[in-house]
């Protein structure tokens, strides 16, 4: 069987699982391609909700046709080094392309098996961060295990980790990294700890942040000049000093007309454009969040628990189902035994 990929190459012997798998990437590069085109667009460019969707769609493929391009880069590589081991007759020169042949097999290889784990993932999994808030009524000298579950468990799955000890009683943890917030959000609710015969309950609220940023590129920046309205004399009113910018994707706009130069209103009139930009991200996170904590309520404050940490008898018990876990695994970061019996 052979699988053609757009404009040159052959891969031979592949299986037809395969083959689907090369022809789903090659379609997926043929629409970042098209939608790289359509970005340049003068009817894109000018209507903001298209821009900004397209921008959308170009950033949610383009990890996958950029690894396909590298790794049909890699495949031609072999065919071309194949082919001068066809016609060479020095026999050290065939075996460093033979070789090197081997170490191009191995890196399409990775390549490939990167792009199928990535491919198999992208429809449950995204890159929103996400931020644990865990708390307790009372200090409780077992939260910090919690924090150090959450830790193991991120080390196992490759997601950054930061904590924020705002006191005894009260830490945040960061998480970033593929599916850190969809693999963690079930965990929001209540703990209840049981140690020496005492009950603590410790709050988990898990949000996602970040994850609707509007990003900030030079090539999205609108540029216009004016003639400046304001007092200075002559030069300043005949002269095409001002300058207004303009985010394309969001239609936010900023001018400057306090400088002398254009240069000069320029710089600062792109300065007050990311201003307004940051501004509008972090109102947006405000809300964001805002909604994630009522539709939260429920769960986070009441009394009672998804999970009890019984120190007592070494084992955690998943209230829904009733089902128990070792309690020192589940310190050690298998929390993934846990989040299938928490779903909503």
């Amino acid at each position: 069987m052979f699988v053609k990929f757009n404009y040159f190459c052959y891969i031979n012997c592949m299986s037809e699982r395969e083959s689907k798998f090369i022809e789903r990437l090659s379609k997926i590069e043929e629409e970042y391609d098209e939608v790289c085109a359509l970005l340049e667009a003068n009817e894109i460019v000018t209507d903001n909700k298209l821009y900004l969707f397209y921008s959308k769609t170009k950033k949610q493929i383009e990890y996958f046709a950029d690894g396909f391009k590298n790794y049909k880069k890699l495949i031609c590589e072999i065919n071309d080094s194949e082919e001068l081991i066809a016609i060479e007759t020095d026999e050290d020169l065939k075996k460093q392309l033979r070789q090197e042949i081997e170490s191009l097999r191995e890196r399409s290889e990775k390549k490939l098996n990167e792009l199928k784990v990535a491919l198999s993932n992208n429809n449950a999994l995204t890159d929103q961060i996400a931020v644990i808030e865990i708390s307790s009524k009372n200090e409780c000298e077992k939260l910090q295990d919690v924090v150090l579950s959450i830790k193991a468990f991120a080390e196992k799955n490759n997601i950054s980790f930061e904590t924020e000890i705002l006191s005894s009683e009260r830490i945040n943890i960061k998480l970033s990294g593929m599916g850190a917030y969809d693999k963690l959000k079930n965990l929001s609710g209540n703990i209840r700890i049981i140690n020496k015969g005492n009950a603590f309950i410790i709050c988990l609220v898990v949000l996602s942040v970040n994850n609707d940023n509007i990003e900030f590129n030079e090539s999205d920046i609108l540029v216009q000049t004016l003639k400046s309205g304001g007092a200075g004399g002559q030069h300043i009113n005949k002269t095409e000093s001002a300058v207004r910018v303009k985010h394309i994707p969001t239609g936010i706009t900023a001018e400057c007309e306090d400088e002398r130069s254009q240069t000069a209103n320029k710089i600062k009139a792109i300065e007050n454009l990311k201003n307004k930009i940051t501004q509008k991200n972090l109102q947006n996170q405000a809300k964001n969040i805002e909604l994630q904590r009522k539709n939260l309520k429920t769960a986070v404050f009441s009394d009672t628990a998804n999970l009890i940490f019984d120190y007592d008898k070494n084992f955690v018990t998943a209230c829904k189902t009733k089902n128990t876990y070792n309690l020192k695994e589940i310190l050690c970061g298998e929390i993934s035994l846990l989040l299938s019996e928490i779903e909503d």
